[in-house]
């Protein structure tokens, strides 16, 4: 099929797009960024957090972050919870 594909067009491009904004050809599935200013291939969203584009290129570590933000959390609400009910222990039990 891709052999085919091939035979039909030489270059590759026939699905390439120009993007108004950066005035570029793109590949498929590449969208602009109005934020950071720049097309990014297979963009998920604009992380205001991370302050960048999750794309192709970072969706592994942003995926890796998630997870360590999750794990790191989980922790300080356990932790602060526990301290907080031993320094208010007299209060709930009398």
């Amino acid at each position: 099929m891709t052999i085919s594909k091939f035979k039909q067009d030489p270059t590759g491009v026939a699905n390439w797009s120009l993007c108004d904004k950066c005035e570029i050809v793109v590949p498929p599935r590449s969208w602009h960024c109005d934020i950071c200013g720049v097309c990014v291939l297979k963009r998920d969203h604009h992380c205001n957090f991370a302050s960048n584009c999750v794309g192709l290129k970072n969706h592994r570590h942003f995926i890796v972050f998630l997870i360590y933000f999750f794990i790191g959390s989980t922790y300080a609400f356990l932790y602060n919870s526990y301290f907080l009910w031993i320094l208010n222990y007299h209060i709930y039990f009398k």
